[in-house]
């Protein structure tokens, strides 16, 4: 397996954190900021479908579907949304987009059988009229005995949600990028401060292995690394010493054997 140099392998450990903690934090603020967009959308729903249901029950109660279908109508279009009211048993009477002679019974559909119950229905599901994904919420409208006059159900397409979400999602890969280079060139600054001294350290040591113990190691670094610095100079210092004594005790024997004009011979202890 061939090596990797030490700068790579910390670079690459110092950047995979970051990158890890920022995928996590925009997926995760990604799904938080969708439900805070679907739950506003709720709200709005509600509060509109509120302030129209008491427009319209009394028009309900008279049976006067032609303005009824007429105040649906001029809603759907002021709040940009989708207005539908339905009868306990479930056909539709009045909506804002579509025929209401036209559509389905509507007994079944979740939202719708919540309200009958007396209770705020939601839902978020494929619309076959409209063609598209629907965010639905549906309320009861009360007669003036308190009793169950019918449903008033509002609804607007997720399209909204998805263009705003994709807005947000684009600034958010934005500042993601952004952060990953910058994370990037930190990671670099510490990986090259961590790794430079050991390559001088590496040098160093092939230089003091061929010989040359003239330039001494610059102590930088954390104290491990300086520790270890100061004593390669001192083995460096002490090899240097030793091989000095070791040049001048040959030099002093060639002196002497260069200044003797008789011969010497050197025997074993068997002659």
């Amino acid at each position: 397996m061939h090596p990797h140099r030490l700068f790579w392998q910390l670079f690459i450990s110092f950047l995979l954190i970051p990158v890890f903690c920022l995928l996590a934090v925009t997926a995760y603020t990604s799904r938080e900021f969708r439900q805070f967009f679907e739950e506003r959308t709720r709200s709005n729903l509600e509060e509109n479908a509120r302030l129209l249901a008491k427009q319209i029950t009394p028009e309900l109660m008279q049976g006067d579907l032609t303005e009824l279908q007429d105040l649906i109508s001029q809603a759907g279009q002021l709040a940009s949304a989708r207005f539908t009211v339905i009868l306990p048993l479930g056909r539709v009477v009045a909506d804002s987009h579509e025929d209401p002679t036209r559509m389905d019974n509507h007994a079944s559909r979740p939202e719708i059988q919540r309200a009958l119950a007396g209770r705020v229905g939601d839902s978020t599901r494929f619309s076959n009229t409209v063609q598209a994904d629907m965010s639905y919420v549906a309320i009861p409208l009360e007669g003036p005995d308190s009793a169950l006059a019918g449903v008033l159900r509002a609804a607007v397409p997720l399209t909204a949600i998805s263009d705003a979400m994709r807005s947000v999602q684009v600034n958010m890969i934005l500042a993601v990028i952004i952060a990953i280079l910058a994370a990037a060139i930190v990671s670099a600054g510490i990986s090259r401060r961590i790794s430079r001294p050991l390559e001088e350290l590496r040098h160093g040591a092939r230089r003091f292995a061929q010989g040359d113990f003239s330039q001494k190691l610059h102590s930088e670094g954390s104290v491990e690394i300086q520790s270890l610095t100061q004593a390669m100079n001192q083995m460096a210092r002490q090899l240097d010493e030793r091989f000095q004594k070791i040049i001048d005790q040959q030099n002093e024997l060639e002196a002497v054997f260069s200044s003797m004009k008789e011969g010497v011979l050197a025997v074993d202890q068997e002659g």
